[in-house]
């Protein structure tokens, strides 16, 4: 049986009048510098996309418009706006945000690949004075319709009790995004209700965050509060222990009438796996965002890029964000457990890899960046690195590839890799008499040396050194 690790992450909640749910997932963020390129692998038809951002005054409305725009490989750039998404939106000064929907024929134009040569396959979002206009945030937000619904779990109308909690059974078949959709009636003026979620013993406070409180109201005296699964904790309660409810002290009694399981198209179990390569390293991305703490794997991502070299970060507490390209790195040919969390880990701010979570070809650059794929010289486990591209590439699904304003392909052409966390296991100390068997060894990754800057060295002397992606300090 699989351990399932615990993610100590903040609940959901939502009162809504339906039994749609919402589901916000963030595209980009970060510091705005040029036009942002959201891949169309990530975008969603029928979601609504926001385009956070802040406003300073300016005499011109010019310098305050907002565009969403479109091109091709060949049209050089060209700003061919499609009026079906967004055309030149003007936001007034204070102004935070503009959101718009993503409709069939925008999605249409994003994937049309057949009048050019290759589609640029990116919606491009920007401002057209960056002096009055910043964005700060690009976050999508869709809609689901329950698939399916459970029988009432209650066998009968409950009347709350402060003193008393309702328990209910193990419900072994929910998963992550589920609902657990509460139906009360109450005869107060104000109709309003609170009650708090509690463990198979009535303890409150044992699910995380205010989603353990659900609350509203409704002009009508009888309506659904809904409460989202969104963390392994609180699902591993629910799917083993069971759970309770218990009114919430001091405010309005209500009559418990129906508990159900509603079941979405983006449930989805705890966990599943990752399969590690014969390399023990590769790429990775996900539409979820993951956990791999306690798994014996560490994912990274990368904001710096040299001639030469790419240095990887470890992610905060070994949790990543969904969309996001990263470096796995960890045992050839394991299994990993990857935990799935709905908000799980640090945002990579300005990360330079890019995730694909579907195959899909891509172009050797676009908008002045060269674009890297992540590869070995035949079976040679020593010349794993990141190499330029010079013809359109299919990734596969799952993968990302390095994208950089500068060309840092060296001479050799491989980028090498440095683990930028400090693991004793990254460094080498070489006696001098070391380097002399290196050179001699045979293996041309073992001859060339770069300094931290990533300009290589003929002949390297005492300090520290990137030899075959590792840091070496020669003494």
């Amino acid at each position: 049986m699989k351990k399932i690790t615990l993610l100590m992450v903040a609940l959901l909640l939502s009162v809504m009048g339906a039994n749609a749910k919402t589901k916000t997932t963030t595209l980009w963020k970060g510091t705005y510098t040029n036009n942002i390129e959201i891949p169309v692998a990530n975008l969603v038809q029928g979601a609504t996309i926001t385009v956070s951002a802040t406003v300073t005054a300016s005499d011109k409305a010019d310098d305050k418009k907002l565009r969403v725009f479109y091109c091709k490989n060949d049209d050089n750039w060209t700003q061919t706006s499609f009026t079906d998404i967004s055309d030149w939106v003007e936001l007034e000064a204070g102004e935070k945000s503009h959101s718009f929907t993503i409709t069939e024929d925008a999605m249409n134009i994003l994937n049309n690949n057949t009048k050019d040569t290759g589609s640029r396959g990116v919606m491009y979002i920007g401002a057209n004075n960056k002096e009055y206009l910043t964005i700060t945030k690009i976050t999508q937000t869709e809609t689901f319709e329950p698939t399916s619904e459970s029988a009432n779990l209650l066998s009968e109308n409950w009347p709350s009790s402060t003193t008393k909690a309702k328990i209910f059974a193990p419900v072994s078949n929910a998963k992550i995004g589920d609902v657990l959709q509460f139906t009360v009636t109450t005869t107060d003026t104000w109709k309003w209700v609170q009650f708090k979620l509690t463990d198979k013993d009535g303890n409150v406070n044992q699910f995380t965050g205010d989603g353990s409180e659900p609350q509203g109201n409704n002009a009508n005296t009888s309506f659904t509060l809904e409460f989202v699964i969104s963390t392994v904790a609180d699902l591993v309660k629910i799917m083993s222990d069971g759970f309770g409810v218990i009114e919430t002290e001091g405010y309005n009694p209500f009559t418990l009438t129906a508990v159900k399981l509603l079941s979405y198209s983006d449930s989805h179990d705890a966990v599943e796996e990752v399969e590690m390569g014969s390399d023990g390293i590769m790429t990775y991305s996900n539409i979820y965002n993951l956990d791999f703490s306690d798994t014996g794997l560490t994912p990274y991502y990368t904001t710096s890029a040299t001639t030469g070299k790419v240095t990887l970060t470890p992610a905060p507490d070994k949790k990543t964000w969904n969309y996001q390209g990263y470096i796995l790195k960890g045992v050839a040919r394991t299994y990993y457990p990857k935990v799935i969390g709905n908000n799980s880990g640090t945002y990579p701010n300005n990360n330079l890899l890019v995730g694909n979570t579907g195959e899909k070809s891509i172009a050797a650059s676009a908008g002045g960046k060269f674009r890297y794929i992540f590869a070995k010289e035949g079976d040679d486990a020593s010349s794993i690195g990141f190499y330029k591209l010079t013809s359109d590439h299919t990734l596969g699904a799952n993968k990302a590839y390095l994208e950089t304003t500068d060309n840092i392909t060296p001479t050799e052409s491989r980028v090498a890799l440095v683990f930028d966390d400090g693991e004793t296991t990254g460094i080498q100390e070489l006696e001098n008499s070391s380097i002399e068997e290196l050179k001699n060894s045979g293996n041309e990754a073992l001859k060339a040396y770069y300094n931290l800057n990533g300009q290589r060295v003929a002949n390297p002397r005492k300090g520290l050194y990137v030899v075959n992606g590792k840091k070496v300090i020669i003494k």
